[in-house]
């Protein structure tokens, strides 16, 4: 007999959103039951994103960490197309041999059921289930701003840079530390890279100083220098390839939850926390 996988939310489960924090990232449970996109949109609001799950442990601590059984998380897909996380545009490993993360529930999946949902079942194991995206759940956002900006100092090689939570476009940032006589950070190598990403646990996808020219090269705003771009034999970081949405030509740095630093095409519109550089 075939289980169905579905949940209801008990009478006594809060309204109020419960934060938790685990290896450095905050998350925010969200009990209100919406529709996937308008999950999503929600989470972009609050200046964050539907939760990325990297890996079992983090699988785990997510469906542990709330009363909620069925949850709208931060992956879908378009007719015919894989699945991909939304935020950064990678696609998942749904290859079971290759090491992925094994919890789909459903193999294949359903036509028509393009939004995901993590589902904890009796024995508290979470589930990947493909639904309806018009279906209404609760939700988790991750990495959700702090009310009052944060701004750190931090100097690495001789050099300092100023962090801040400031959600803000590329240009905009661009503008910020220029206007504070510094410039958008320029990254040389992996060791500045893990100097960025780890300069604090609030950081976790942050605008630097590169974009996309009108020839489609990528180099860095300050200096005129090229970065070596996605596919590019001399890139020192893997870049993040998003294939799904048209014009992505700023350059953020995205920390995973291994603490891996990697470049990552975004629109210059979308608003990141961002780190400006200056010298001795």
């Amino acid at each position: 007999m075939l289980t169905c996988l579905t949940a209801t939310v008990p009478e006594s489960t809060p309204t109020v959103p419960e934060v938790r924090f685990h290896k450095d990232r905050r998350y925010e449970f969200i009990f209100n039951r919406v529709s996937w996109d308008e999950a999503d949109r929600v989470c972009h609001k609050k200046g964050g994103y539907l939760t990325i799950i990297d890996d079992m442990e983090e699988a785990y601590f997510l469906t542990n960490s709330s009363e909620l059984h069925d949850t709208w998380i931060g992956a879908s897909r378009k007719r015919g197309h894989p699945w991909y996380w939304t935020h950064t545009g990678e696609m998942l490993n749904t290859n079971v041999t290759d090491n992925a993360i094994d919890l789909f529930a459903n193999r294949p999946q359903r036509i028509g059921y393009d939004c995901f949902n993590l589902f904890r079942d009796k024995n508290n194991k979470p589930l990947f289930v493909d639904r309806r995206c018009a279906q209404r759940f609760g939700f988790i956002c991750e990495e959700v701003s702090e009310p009052e900006p944060i701004i750190e100092l931090n100097s690495f090689r001789g050099r300092y840079y100023m962090f801040s939570s400031h959600l803000a476009t590329w240009d905009d940032a661009v503008a910020t530390c220029n206007k504070n006589g510094s410039y958008l950070a320029i990254v040389d190598d992996v060791e500045e890279a893990k100097f960025i990403v780890n300069a604090s646990r609030y950081f976790h996808d942050t605008w630097v100083g590169g974009h996309r020219t009108h020839d489609g090269q990528w180099e860095w705003t300050h200096t005129g220098q090229e970065v070596p771009g996605p596919n590019d034999s001399r890139a020192f970081l893997r870049w993040i390839n998003n294939l799904i949405r048209p014009n992505l030509d700023c350059v953020n740095i995205y920390r995973d939850s291994g603490n891996w630093p990697y470049f990552l095409e975004r629109s210059c519109q979308e608003k990141h926390a961002f780190v400006c550089e200056e010298g001795e």
